[in-house]
């Protein structure tokens, strides 16, 4: 399986619904955006909490896109965001590419948020399997299958 980085996974949502030409979209704003997504882990981020913004800054700061403050609120720059989005298409396209070796091949894709991977690795301790894989190393994000 080929992973991808919650970054990455954070930045394709959102450009699910950067429309419009707005040149700014506030924290908070960019939060519910992500908290409203259907099939996405943004609501249900840590311990049954919607992803938190700073935790939204964190992610997004592997692609050296900072939130803004003017004299009432926190914001991103879109045109920032939308460069970012178009950086890290490429990283599902490789991943998809990467499936095998097949470009057609079509993937599941999953999400796995922090506390569902606390409880993957709770179920996982009493595996026979050594242990040594993605699961026991605490590793979250996108995960696509096969």
């Amino acid at each position: 399986a080929q992973q991808v980085s919650n970054g990455v996974m954070l930045l394709h949502d959102i450009a699910e619904f950067l429309k419009g030409d707005d040149p700014k979209i506030g924290s908070g704003e960019l939060q519910q955006q992500l908290r409203l997504l259907e099939d996405t882990v943004w609501g249900n981020w840590y311990r049954g909490q919607p992803i938190s913004t700073k935790r939204i800054a964190q992610f997004l700061k592997e692609f050296e896109v900072y939130p803004d403050r003017d004299a009432t609120s926190r914001f991103y720059h879109v045109s920032q965001l939308r460069a970012a989005i178009e950086d890290t298409t490429g990283d599902i396209d490789r991943a998809n590419m990467a499936v095998l070796g097949h470009p057609q091949q079509s993937v599941i894709v999953s999400y796995v948020s922090a506390s569902d991977m606390e409880n993957i690795n709770k179920n996982n301790a009493n595996d026979a399997y050594d242990g040594y894989d993605a699961f026991s190393k605490g590793v979250t994000g996108l995960i696509l299958n096969a």
